[in-house]
């Protein structure tokens, strides 16, 4: 019975269109919104994106990997959705070489800004 739970819930999950990106090691970005100012940091490796999304004391908001369409968790954060979409967003922005942009997702705005760390 409980196998048969876990697999209906696994064959719920949701897919993401993920976006084609050229490859690059790390890129950062300052997130605003009514949480206060946030990080987000993105890796691209092997076919699979790593998400770090950190408050300004540092502690950790949301660690997620995305690979082929489906989030997974990194660590103990319990997920949440809505930085789902944002990462996906995100994901956008930079494939439109975008540095600057804002979303709606659930009724929450986040005003995304991408950050030099060279």
């Amino acid at each position: 019975m409980i196998l048969a739970v876990t697999l209906l819930a696994l064959g719920c999950a949701k897919k993401f269109d993920a976006p084609k990106l050229a490859d690059f090691s790390l890129k950062a970005f300052k997130v605003s919104s009514s949480k206060g100012p946030l990080m987000l940091y993105v890796q691209n490796s092997e076919n699979e994106y790593k998400f770090s999304l950190v408050n300004a004391l540092g502690a950790p908001e949301a660690r997620r990997v995305l690979k082929d369409g489906t989030f997974a968790n990194l660590g103990f954060l319990p997920p949440n959705s809505a930085y789902n979409e944002l990462f996906i967003k995100v994901l956008e922005m930079i494939k439109d070489e975008k540095n600057e942009q804002k979303f709606m997702i659930d009724d929450q705005i986040y005003e995304v800004k991408s950050v030099d760390i060279r």
